[in-house]
């Protein structure tokens, strides 16, 4: 069938009908209906190879315009491949009847009967469905030819206490040749929004587009998969064409529908053109362009679609084939007329730049002020399309051009384009005046993909220092630029990074909005690691209002939380600061947001949302918005929170390699937490060491007091006591103390009677150390610190063993074991569990009777296929509660894939699958973060 080869993109919805349809195992149809390339087809090849995974028997033909007049071409696809033994068992009228219709036999008398062809059918499905459900799948059935179409229906029509259904895709507007059983859901596929069709060229073509691009091919393509692909496989040959210019379009278009276009009248021709040029063009408006009889003859044709406010193609290609067909010239004039009727000024500065070939001071004007008003209210996306026009139109002598290179370069610096920033200036820099302009745009190259390292970002930075800046904004903008190099990427000096920060706060107070927010970042990063919070009123966060959540405080004080353990109040934050990105179309806020989540996620211990957020980053990570070395340790951490001893070492060590050769410490100093935790994992204590002190020592050289970032102290204080360095770990303890005290900090408070607690117990005060090791427990979990909480009762669980405490080892070893699989932790699950079995406690029972009700029901639908998300709306719960719940059967079932789940449960999948089949769907909540 090919569905896995060409899974369907964003379409959830479609699929869980179609599973939900499955489930059912009884008769009728499941018709798909949509205009060409809309996506039917691969729908359709998924549900067929839903089923086949399911168990049904599939049986599929694919009918073809050509093919219509031919007989029975479509029964012979249904029925190539079935053993013989199906057909000698028919009857010898219905099997003669079947044999000629397949070709299979010389015609004897007056040919074959088509009632005998019919029953002969039935037959067949009878037998078929006598050891299970059926699927016949018709792909574009409005082109099934009528003989097949005639012994479906028979058959179909007879069938209906049998488990044998269909699944058709058909065309738009177009008829059956077949009535549908009585039992019919038709489901219209339309067209996928801009993320799903970012999804799709990324999947098919890898082909990453900006937001700006991705919106124009959905409003030229109206969503349609197969008309996006023929323009991007376009983009990848021949580049993305710059502002002002149309998208291509699909090859065949002038084939499908360019003659029809060419032969209409040319007023009805202008109002199809105006109608795929201007989207916000309703018919009121086009009444000044063209005359009412045009726009009518146009909607009677069909040619174009009342949307209310506005007139759209009927079908996409039909649009694509007008603009093709029409000269630039033309496109340009239409442009023209169209800006003097647009309902806002940012429609109106649209058309008005496509309207121009070359170079309007003028209009440029007008284009970089409405652009500007866009940016001011958090538009970015459509920003950056004025700045791009505006820039296009001006001269390239203007004294205006240098503000518009550095306008649209500090644009798409924030929406996350830094290959388009590198673009810009490779042409622009050398152009700029020197002093204050030269200095932004060494400036902007920090925000490019050339400065890949931290020697070439420094590189930029000094360039900008050393010209003479006489622009408060821009001094301010270098300051704060050093101290993001020095805090941000090296973690280092900062005692110095402290003065210069309150060096740009205060050349920050004269300039304009953009120097203020990234001084106050910059000095909010340096309070931040120092342990300290904001001071004065100029330091506080700014909340979430602000058009560029990157550069708002408020993310640096989301981080501070996270350090804390305060991780409500940084969730909080952090879904403020998602939400505004993703309305703004701030890619780059987007995805460090996502970071900030993931890394909280983990803090919680919830490794299986770390997980789903990490597949966001990687979907909306494109174009260098996230490092080599960011990725890595992204990975690392994960699965050294996820407990996997196979890989998390290497991982580890292959991020802090990346981290180190880019020069960017934050990301080796991350990775080097995650490696040492790998190591302990693991078993490795010495290992563990080695990974873990040249973070601990980096932090205490260079000033960074905020106990909560990098936390190597517990880990590197339990690996201490491990190879009976205990006055190692004491030192640490010792440095500890006196800055959480001063910090009143809630994860440093438990993370202090955690260390006291282990070194207590190896000076031989057990009992003092095991009642701190509780009370770090008890504190962890009130702060939802899921990961820390397991981890210090896996500690008190192992101390009590040693003691023979069997029982008090047993609880601490259970809880811990519990709350890892709870999370997703699988790997620390087993080393839990493996340490249940040396109190004398029995493994979770491998027995499925041992599971909940609860879990058995979970663990039936996953054995059947059933993703998180569809289990989650089966039984009306959260996908968070599906996945504890799967954790747990997991650990029960000494399983670790869903493949092996269902081995292990066998039908029992099948027969609990049925008996949620009915359930609705719901809604499921939303996701943590």
């Amino acid at each position: 069938m090919g569905a896995g080869e060409r899974s369907p993109v964003g379409r959830v919805e479609e699929l869980t009908a179609i599973r939900s349809f499955l489930a059912r195992r009884g008769p009728g149809a499941l018709v798909l209906s949509g205009g060409a390339g809309v996506g039917k087809t691969t729908l359709w090849e998924a549900g067929a190879e839903l089923a086949g995974r399911s168990g049904h028997r599939v049986l599929a033909t694919r009918a073809r315009d050509a093919e219509t007049g031919l007989s029975f071409v479509g029964l012979g696809d249904l029925l190539d491949g079935l053993p013989e033994t199906l057909f000698a068992e028919l009857a010898a009228p219905q099997r003669q009847a079947l044999d000629v219709a397949l070709l299979r036999a010389e015609p004897t008398g007056a040919g074959a009967d088509p009632r005998a062809i019919g029953v002969g059918l039935l037959g067949v499905l009878r037998r078929l469905a006598a050891d299970g459900p059926v699927l016949i799948c018709v792909d574009d059935i409005q082109w099934l030819d009528p003989p097949t179409a005639d012994a479906l229906a028979f058959a179909l029509g007879r069938a209906s206490g049998l488990p044998v259904a269909l699944l058709a895709s058909k065309r738009s507007g177009t008829s059956s040749q077949m009535p549908y059983p009585d039992e019919v859901v038709e489901i219209e596929v339309e067209g996928l929004g801009a993320e799903e069709l970012a999804e799709l060229l990324s999947a098919r073509l890898d082909l990453r587009l900006d937001a700006a691009t991705l919106r124009e091919l959905e409003r030229v393509s109206h969503g349609n998969a197969l008309f996006a692909l023929e323009v991007g496989r376009r983009l990848v040959r021949d580049g993305v064409p710059h502002a002002g210019q149309p998208l291509p379009h699909p090859g065949g278009v002038e084939d499908l529908v360019g003659s029809r276009v060419a032969e209409l009248p040319a007023d009805v021709r202008r109002v199809l053109l105006a109608s795929a040029l201007g989207d916000e063009t309703d018919a009121a408006c086009l009444g000044d362009l063209v005359s009412e009889d045009a726009v009518h003859a146009a909607l009677t044709q069909g040619l174009v679609a009342d949307q209310g406010t506005s007139l759209r193609p009927a079908h996409p290609l039909l649009g694509a084939a007008a603009v093709a067909a029409a000269s630039p010239a033309e496109r340009r004039a239409l442009h023209a007329e169209l800006a003097r009727i647009a309902p806002s000024p940012d429609r109106r500065a649209h058309h008005r730049a496509l309207s121009l070939s070359g170079p309007d001071d003028g209009v440029a004007a007008e284009i970089a002020a409405a652009g500007q008003q866009l940016a001011a209210r958090g538009a970015l996306v459509d920003a950056v399309v004025l700045a791009e026009h505006a820039l296009r139109l001006t001269r390239e002598d203007a004294p205006t051009r240098p503000d518009r290179v550095l306008e649209l370069g500090d644009l798409l610096a924030r929406v996350g384009h830094a290959a388009r920033v590198d673009a810009l200036l490779d042409v622009e820099l050398e152009r700029l005046p020197k002093g204050a302009p030269r200095a932004r745009g060494y400036l902007l190259r920090c925000d490019g993909l050339d400065a890949d390292t931290l020697e070439r970002y420094e590189q930029h930075l000094e360039m900008a220092l050393a010209e003479d800046i006489d622009d408060a904004t821009v001094w301010a903008l270098a300051l704060s630029r050093r101290v993001a190099l020095v805090v941000v990427n090296s973690v280092e000096r900062l005692d110095v990074a402290d003065d210069w920060s309150r060096e740009a706060l205060r050349a920050a107070r004269g300039a304009g909005e953009l120097a203020a927010m990234e001084a106050r970042q910059a000095r909010a990063w340096v309070l931040a690691l120092r342990g300290r919070p904001p001071a004065s009123p100029s330091e506080r966060a700014d909340g979430v209002t602000v058009s560029d959540a990157f550069r708002s405080v408020a993310r640096v004080e989301a981080r501070r939380l996270t350090w804390r353990g305060e991780l409500r109040e940084a969730r909080r934050l952090l879904v403020d600061l998602y939400e505004a990105a993703e309305d703004q179309g701030e890619d780059l806020s987007l995805v460090v947001t996502l970071v900030h989540l993931l890394e909280l996620e983990l803090r919680a211990g919830a490794v299986a949302a770390a997980e789903r957020t990490l597949e966001l980053i990687d979907a909306n990570g494109a174009g260098g918005i996230i490092s080599l070395p960011l990725a890595a340790r992204l990975r690392a951490q994960l699965a050294a929170f996820r407990g996997d001893r196979a890989d998390s070492r290497g991982l580890a060590e292959d991020a802090i390699t990346l981290a180190a050769d880019a020069g960017i410490r934050w990301d080796e100093l991350e990775a080097r937490v995650a490696g040492g935790l790998a190591a302990l994992a693991a078993g490795d204590p010495l290992a563990a060491i080695a990974m873990l002190e040249p973070a601990w020592r980096h932090t205490r050289d260079e000033g960074v007091d905020e106990v909560g970032a990098f936390p190597s102290a517990p880990e590197l204080a339990e690996a201490y006591v491990a190879v009976e360095r205990v006055d190692d770990a004491r030192a640490i303890l010792a440095a500890l103390q006196p800055l959480v005290e001063a910090q009143d900090h809630p994860w440093g408070r438990a993370t202090v009677d955690r260390i006291r607690g282990l070194v207590a117990v190896a000076d031989g005060d057990v009992d003092a150390g095991c009642e701190a090791l509780e009370r770090a427990v008890e504190a962890y979990e009130a702060r939802g610190l899921g990961h820390d909480e397991a981890r210090t009762l896996l500690a008190l669980g192992r101390i009590q063993r040693r003691r023979r405490k069997w029982g008090a080892a047993r609880i601490a070893l259970d809880r811990a074991a519990a709350r890892f699989a709870a999370d997703g932790a699988e790997g620390w699950a087993q080393i839990a569990s493996e340490e249940l079995e040396r109190v004398g406690a029995r493994r979770p029972a491998s027995d499925p009777s041992a599971l909940t009700p609860a879990e058995g029901r979970v663990a039936a639908l996953a054995a059947a296929g059933r993703s998180n998300k569809e289990i989650a709306q089966a039984l009306v719960v959260a996908v968070s509660t599906v996945e504890a719940h799967l954790s747990r059967v997991y650990a029960k079932l000494g399983v670790r894939s869903r493949g092996q789940l269902a081995a292990r449960i066998g039908d029992e999948a099948l027969a609990e699958s049925e008996k949620v089949r009915g359930a609705s769907p719901t809604d499921a909540t939303r996701p943590s973060g």
